[in-house]
C-alpha cells in the first residue's frame, strides 16, 4: 500500500515536472521566436540605414573607395566618380596605380596620390588636392583597421570642389583688379598733385616776368633808354610764346583724350623741317650735332615740329648745362626716323616705359624749371595719330636717345580713323 502510495506520488512529481518544463520550453520558444523577430527587424532597420546612408553618399559631389593592403580597389561609392567620368563599378579590383594613371589629367600628380596612399597604409591620415577630368578635388585618405587594430587597407573621399576654386579664382581676381585699380587710383592722385604743382610754377614764373618787366615799362617810360625798352619788351614776347606753348600742350592733351585731334597731311621734307625747328631754338651752352638725311613723308608738318621741339625742349630741362646734344633723321623702311640724343645723361630702365605718359618727368631736371611732364606724352601721341610711335633707349656714351617712328602713310590713307590716346598703330619698328 505504502509502494502504491509513493509511486503515485512520484508520478504526479513527474507529471508536474514535465508540465513544468513544457511551459519552461514554450516561454524558451516565445523567447527565441520573439529574439528572431526583433533580430531581423534589427536587420531591417540597419540594411534601411545603410540604404539610407549610401543614397546619401550618392548624392553629394563626393567619391568614396577602399583598397586592400595592395592598393587595390575594393569598393567604390559616390556621385563624385561620374562627375569625373569615371564609372566607379569599373574601379573595383583594379590597382590603384593604373587607375591614377589613366584618371589623371597630369601623370605628374599620380606620384603624390600613391604617396598618400602608402601613408595612411603606414597608419597616417593624409590630405592633398588634385585634378581629374577638369575637376578639382580635395582629397584625404584614412587607414582602415580590423577588429584588432591593424591596418588593414585605406579608405579614401574625394571632394568636388570645382565651383569653389572657380568662385575662390573669380575672388583673387576681382582682389587683383581692385588692388590694380587702387594702384592706378594713387598713380592718378600723384600725378595730379605733380601736374598741379608743375602748372602753378609754369605760369606763375612767365606771369611774375611778364608783370614785372610790364611795370617797369610803365614806371620807367621816361627814363628807359630805347635798348632797354626793346630788351624788356623782347623777354615780355619770349615769356608770352612760353606761357602760349605750355596752354597749348594742355589744350593738345585735352583734345588727344577727347579723341577730336586730326592730321592735316602733306608731302614734307623732315630733315628741312628738323633743320629749321633747330635754327629758331635757344640751345644755350649745349654742343649740337646734327646728322640729317632728306627724307620726305607724309605727315602733318605741324605736329612734327611740335615732336621736335618737345624732344629737344626736353633734352634741355633733363641734362646738365653744357651737356653735349645731337639730332638725327634717318630714311626708314616705310617711313622716316627722328631722333634726338643726349650724352652722358640715360634714362633708368623702370622709367622708359612710362616716361612718355602724361605728368611724368625724369629724375634729372633743373630746379627752376620742372616742367609739367606732359611733352614727351605729347610726342608719343602724336607719333601714334601718324601711325608711328616713341621710345627711348641707351647709347653707347652712356646718354639716352629719344626715337620716333614716322610711317609714310599715302596721300588714300588720310581718311582713316585715328586712334585714340595710347593707341599704337602701324608697323613701327620694334623699340630697340
Amino acid at each position: 500500500m505504502l509502494l502504491t502510495i509513493a509511486l503515485a506520488a512520484a508520478v504526479v512529481l513527474l507529471l508536474v515536472a514535465v508540465a513544468a518544463l513544457g511551459v519552461r520550453t514554450r516561454r524558451l520558444e516565445e523567447r527565441v521566436r520573439h529574439e528572431a523577430e526583433e533580430r531581423t527587424r534589427a536587420e531591417h532597420r540597419l540594411l534601411q540605414r545603410d540604404a539610407s546612408l549610401a543614397h546619401l553618399v550618392d548624392e553629394l559631389p563626393v567619391s568614396l573607395w577602399a583598397t586592400d593592403d595592395a592598393l587595390r580597389v575594393t569598393a567604390t561609392r559616390g556621385r563624385g566618380f561620374a562627375g569625373a567620368g569615371v564609372e566607379p563599378a569599373a574601379l573595383v579590383g583594379r590597382p590603384l596605380e593604373d587607375i591614377l594613371a589613366r584618371a589623371l589629367a597630369d601623370p605628374e600628380h599620380g606620384e603624390p596620390a600613391l604617396q598618400a596612399h602608402r601613408q595612411a597604409l603606414a597608419g597616417a591620415p593624409t590630405t592633398f588636392a588634385t585634378r581629374i577630368a577638369g575637376r578639382v578635388f580635395d582629397v584625404r585618405v584614412v587607414p582602415l583597421h580590423d577588429g584588432l587594430g591593424t591596418v588593414t587597407g585605406t579608405l579614401g573621399v574625394a571632394i568636388d570642389v570645382t565651383e569653389k576654386a572657380e568662385v575662390e579664382a573669380v575672388l583673387a581676381s576681382a582682389v587683383e583688379r581692385e588692388r590694380d585699380l587702387v594702384d592706378q587710383l594713387r598713380t592718378v592722385d600723384e600725378m595730379k598733385d605733380s601736374f598741379i604743382q608743375a602748372v602753378s610754377h609754369e605760369l606763375r614764373t612767365p606771369l611774375t616776368v611778364l608783370r614785372g618787366f610790364a611795370v617797369t615799362l610803365r614806371r620807367g617810360r621816361d627814363v628807359l633808354s630805347e635798348d632797354q625798352r626793346t630788351m624788356l619788351l623782347e623777354r615780355i614776347v619770349v615769356n608770352a610764346d612760353r606761357l602760349h606753348a605750355l596752354v597749348t600742350d594742355l589744350l593738345d592733351v585735352d583734345r588727344l583724350a577727347r579723341g577730336v585731334v586730326a592730321l592735316r597731311r602733306q608731302p614734307t621734307d623732315v630733315a628741312d623741317l628738323v633743320l629749321r625747328v633747330l635754327d629758331e631754338t635757344d640751345l644755350g651752352d649745349r654742343p649740337l650735332r646734327t646728322d640729317v638725311t632728306s627724307t620726305k613723308a607724309f605727315v602733318d608738318a605741324a605736329k612734327i615740329e611740335r615732336i621736335v621741339e618737345n624732344l629737344v625742349g626736353n633734352a634741355l630741362k633733363h641734362t646738365p648745362s653744357g651737356t653735349p646734344l645731337w639730332v638725327a633723321v634717318d630714311r626708314e623702311e616705310g617711313g622716316a626716323t627722328i631722333a634726338v640724343g643726349q650724352a652722358g645723361v640715360p634714362v633708368p630702365d623702370e622709367l622708359k616705359g612710362e616716361i612718355f605718359e602724361p605728368f611724368r618727368q625724369g629724375p634729372l631736371r633743373e630746379r627752376h624749371s620742372p616742367g609739367t611732364g606732359i611733352g614727351l606724352a605729347l610726342v608719343a601721341r602724336f607719333a601714334e595719330l601718324h601711325g608711328g610711335s616713341a621710345w627711348v633707349d641707351d647709347t653707347d656714351d652712356g646718354g639716352a636717345a629719344f626715337r620716333v617712328y614716322l610711317p609714310d602713310h599715302p596721300e588714300e590713307l588720310e581718311f582713316a580713323a585715328h586712334p585714340g590716346p595710347g593707341a599704337t598703330t602701324g608697323d613701327a619698328p620694334p623699340r630697340r
